[in-house]
């Protein structure tokens, strides 16, 4: 007989639901349980349950799932309101090309005389839609982001402390989206009938959609310069389009006229 305590059911140590020997645990059902994994039984009555799981009564298990849901629902909320501003900057860059494709075909009736210069309207369109496009792209990882990542932040460190209690998961939802998102070689290994999660290359979503905006922004910046090169009335910027248009043109009897001389 062992000095451990008896279980309040006065079942020996080692009896089926009592703890073993080795402090690994048993089952209420005299099973043995896989490395790491143990059963803390709970008598008969109390908490109106027959036992629990890890020491978690039914009342804190339903706290728990209950905190971790409005948790899943900020989290979804915040990702929800980062995809609108997305959503709501694209929807302008596209009307704002489509205005500067309509600008175009008007040719002379667009031209916007500033004195000094002659600028096309379709000129100052692209360039609003760049600069609408950064707005949005502080707004969106300047504030949405940061608070969707306070949520997911939160998130983990609750499946991490109080969820493993409930479900015997090498990682919760949120750790499983954000291992994915933050890793490009992100995968799962089925081992022992458990999902184990492997991965190396490190890249946050922040960095992944701040490069999405800089290359977005940095096409409508060039896009507003040819525009601006090949409208303008500048006599620098004439000079500089028929050097342009002569090097295309000294290209095209190069590239094709050997062709069409054969």
């Amino acid at each position: 007989m062992s000095d451990a305590p008896e279980s309040r059911q006065g079942s020996d140590v080692g009896a089926p639901g009592g703890p073993a020997k080795d402090g690994s645990g048993g089952s209420p059902t005299g099973e043995v349980l896989p490395v790491g994994e143990t059963l803390e039984r709970v008598p008969p009555g109390e908490n109106g349950a027959k036992g629990q799981c890890l020491g978690v009564s039914l009342d804190e298990k339903k706290l728990y799932i209950d905190v971790w849901s409005k948790a899943v629902d900020t989290q979804m909320h915040f990702n929800d309101m980062s995809a609108r501003s997305r959503q709501f900057g694209l929807a302008f860059v596209a009307a704002a090309l489509g205005l500067a494709v309509v600008l175009g075909t008007r040719g002379q009736e667009a031209v916007l005389n500033l004195g000094y210069l002659k600028l096309h309207a379709s000129v100052f369109v692209v360039l609003a839609s760049a600069v609408a496009l950064y707005a949005v792209r502080l707004l969106d990882l300047k504030v949405y982001h940061r608070m969707l990542r306070g949520a997911v932040y939160f998130g983990e460190d609750f499946e991490q402390t109080y969820m493993k209690k409930v479900f015997s998961l090498e990682k919760g939802m949120t750790q499983a989206i954000s291992h994915f998102s933050r890793r490009d070689d992100a995968k799962v290994i089925l081992c022992n009938g458990k999902y184990h999660y492997a991965g190396t290359d490190r890249r946050t979503a922040e960095k992944k959609i701040a490069k999405f905006y800089n290359f977005s922004i940095g096409a409508l910046l060039v896009l507003t310069v040819i525009l601006f090169l090949l409208t303008s009335d500048l006599p620098m910027v004439k000079w500089v389009y028929d050097i342009m248009s002569a090097i295309a043109k000294w290209l095209h009897d190069v590239m094709w006229g050997g062709v069409h001389g054969k």
